[in-house]
């Protein structure tokens, strides 16, 4: 009975050092857990600021665009996209000469006024809040508009 009994013990202290392991492997998984969570939750922040500076460029951009324009878009018969920071002009009757691609002297004229004012307050304004910025010029002749 005391073989028994001192087999009963040994697999008693067996069972206890496997838990102990079991035990210190689970505070090293713990650790790798909460260690990438805070990885994860840091990288979360980083791209939250990118989205609210990004926010902030894209509305302080079409403020300064339309401050430089404000007295233009009337004129013009244009406006700005908040969204997409695009101007439109909304009279293609006055862009193009009827059946023609060519653009009208009139527009040509709205054009080297506006470029170069686009340009500039494009210019201050990226090295002000340090961007880059793609500019793309469109004029499409049987839309209802023109975009720049």
């Amino acid at each position: 009975m005391d073989n028994s009994s001192n087999s009963s013990e040994n697999s008693g202290e067996y069972w206890l050092t496997i838990s102990d392991l079991m035990s210190g492997l689970m505070v090293v998984f713990l650790f790798i857990s909460v260690a990438f969570m805070r990885y994860k939750e840091s990288e979360n922040d980083k791209i939250k600021n990118i989205a609210i500076t990004y926010e902030k460029n894209q509305t302080a951009i079409h403020k300064a665009l339309h401050e430089e324009f404000k007295l233009d878009l009337k004129k013009w018969n244009a406006s700005i996209n908040g969204e997409t920071l695009s101007f439109e002009f909304n009279s293609p009757e006055v862009l193009f000469k009827t059946g023609s691609s060519e653009i009208n002297r009139h527009f040509q004229q709205i054009l080297s006024d506006f470029i170069p004012r686009f340009l500039k307050t494009l210019k201050h304004s990226r090295s002000a809040h340090r961007g880059t910025y793609l500019i793309r010029i469109a004029a499409r002749k049987k839309s209802k508009h023109c975009v720049f």
